[in-house]
């Protein structure tokens, strides 16, 4: 135990635990003092700081409205944390730095200055800018590559949903922040299909081309597919989903419009009073229609499959199989 818990010195051994250096300044805010690794972290030199107001050190990166506000809190003798400044150290490299700081008052009560701590945070400055840049990149990959951006926390609630195809669908991206895909109240998803969904999410399993259907804020359908995969913190902890999703109306709408046009057009073939058939590349039968069947005598299942050379040797068909063999030839 210190001898003395109330030393100036204990009290500078425990701020210099927690920052690279201590600082102390009068009552007019010129530095008196400062101690720690300030030059050996940043390249600073205290020699030319003692003496001198923060702001007569040439600092960068602070605007006069900051400037303002951080001197009229000092003229009222108030405790400010983590104010941030950019400085060109000897070395001609620029550095970020942070100062917190407490006022100091004389035994009658008399404002006597400031004492603190200052921190060389460069290294967080440029994490935080790689990361941004990196964040950057990663939506323009995306926007090259699907219509919107999507994350979900590990209760499986949306966090964060962004895309210009959103407002372009007039899809209420906003208002599904919070949800589960479940309670938004997708069309074509039935209480199994979400189940299914769930245990998937459940099994922390990465999924592609979820189809889903939904109204946008005009009452127009409008289709998407999503494809997602399990997002893990650095102990590996589970910690939610993100992926992207593509609108696919417009090929689901085609789709859906070359099925109706296949449909009415194999009505119309069965109907037909003349027989129909659909060989592939090595003339085996693919189709037939009714009339087909009704010539020949037989049903679809008997003739599916078969050749045609099988087919013309039946005798319900006059025509001779000498002249299919030159026709084929």
């Amino acid at each position: 135990m210190p001898t003395n818990p109330s030393s100036e010195e204990w009290f500078r051994d425990l701020a210099l635990l927690s920052s690279d250096w201590f600082w102390e300044q009068d009552a007019e805010f010129r530095f008196t003092a400062l101690w720690g690794e300030m030059h050996a972290r940043t390249g600073l030199n205290a020699s030319t700081t003692v003496g001198k107001c923060r702001w007569e050190l040439g600092i960068l990166g602070v605007s006069q409205e900051q400037w303002r506000a951080h001197r009229a809190a000092l003229a009222r003798h108030e405790m400010f944390r983590d104010f941030q400044y950019q400085y060109i150290n000897e070395n001609g490299l620029l550095r970020w730095l942070s100062v917190s700081g407490k006022p100091i008052f004389a035994a009658d009560g008399a404002f006597a200055g400031y004492r603190g701590i200052g921190r060389d945070i460069t290294p967080q400055i440029a994490a935080a800018n790689a990361l941004r840049e990196s964040e950057r990149r990663l939506r323009a990959l995306l926007d090259l590559s699907s219509d919107w951006y999507w994350v979900q926390d590990e209760n499986h609630r949306i966090t964060v949903r962004e895309g210009a195809i959103l407002d372009a669908n007039l899809l209420p991206g906003s208002n599904d922040i919070g949800k589960t895909l479940w309670e938004i109240g997708y069309l074509n998803m039935s209480e199994a299909d979400w189940v299914a969904h769930r245990a998937l999410l459940d099994g922390r399993l990465e999924f592609r081309n979820l189809l889903l259907a939904r109204r946008n804020r005009v009452g127009q359908v409008r289709w998407a597919r999503l494809s997602g995969r399990p997002l893990r913190d650095a102990d590996g902890r589970f910690i939610g989903y993100h992926g992207i999703g593509h609108g696919v109306t417009e090929q689901i709408e085609a789709e859906r419009g070359l099925l109706a046009s296949e449909a009415e057009l194999r009505l119309l073939m069965e109907n037909v009073p003349v027989s129909i058939g659909h060989f592939d590349a090595d003339l085996r039968l693919l189709y037939v229609n009714r009339a087909f069947e009704q010539v020949f005598g037989r049903s679809s299942d008997a003739l599916i499959g078969r050749h045609l050379r099988d087919i013309v040797d039946q005798p319900a068909y006059a025509i001779s199989k000498a002249h299919f063999d030159s026709a084929l030839q």
